[in-house]
């Protein structure tokens, strides 16, 4: 899939609400551009319910309450490109479903802004985040929730209302080897801006994720 224009709308069958719109649940889909809109509440730009996706560019976006610009309950799912945007709910969500399951998330790279948390991963394990640039309007940039997990080597995360970038509710965040965060102490301190990174600099065997704060330590 090279291209296209995608509308998430909803209808009702028998009685009960059905997603319609960019629904996949089985194969494998290799998207490199395109526009993946939500327009109704809780629905998604892209919703990966099973299959393999590999996203290289497009833009995803949910425009209502409590959509999603990417939902993903199962499948396996590769970012290494986009734009996520959510005007009113979730940037990127991976969460479990009990009959399903569960979703493999990679991402190497995108840009996420969000009014709802930018990335979310709820009781999900197989998580990895090798890069990109995260930020919500109101509240975490990204969260753990639910016994979810994560291994991280590369990403910004940021909260622009002030608060905690970052949410780990049951230390499932794991900064992956060689890599550093930006402040160290992100978390007792519940920095609004947290940068992940591979270390810059070196002083005394310590690693530092920025020159920053190699010279505040220094």
């Amino acid at each position: 899939m090279a291209d296209g224009t995608f509308q998430h709308t909803k209808f009702v069958f028998k009685g009960e609400r059905k997603d319609a719109g960019y629904y996949i649940v089985g194969g494998t889909a290799d998207i490199k551009g395109g526009t993946f809109t939500a327009t109704d509440a809780q629905a998604a730009g892209l919703h990966v319910a099973g299959g393999e996706v590999n996203i290289e560019s497009g833009t995803f976006e949910g425009k209502e309450i409590n959509s999603q610009a990417f939902f993903q309950e199962s499948g396996t799912a590769t970012i290494s490109g986009g734009n996520f945007n959510a005007e009113n709910g979730y940037g990127i969500w991976n969460t479990k479903k009990d009959q399903l399951e569960l979703g493999a998330l990679t991402i190497n790279d995108c840009t996420v802004n969000s009014k709802e948390v930018a990335l979310y991963l709820s009781g999900t394990t197989e998580n990895e985040v090798n890069g990109g640039t995260y930020t919500s309007e109101t509240t975490n940039a990204l969260r753990l929730s639910q016994s979810a997990a994560a291994v991280i080597s590369n990403g910004l995360f940021t909260n622009a209302a002030g608060g905690a970038a970052i949410k780990d509710e049951e230390n499932g965040l794991v900064i992956a080897e060689g890599s550093a965060a930006d402040p160290a102490d992100w978390k007792a301190t519940s920095a609004s801006v947290v940068r992940i990174s591979f270390p810059v600099a070196s002083i005394n065997d310590t690693e530092y994720a920025s020159l920053e704060e190699a010279f505040a330590a220094s």
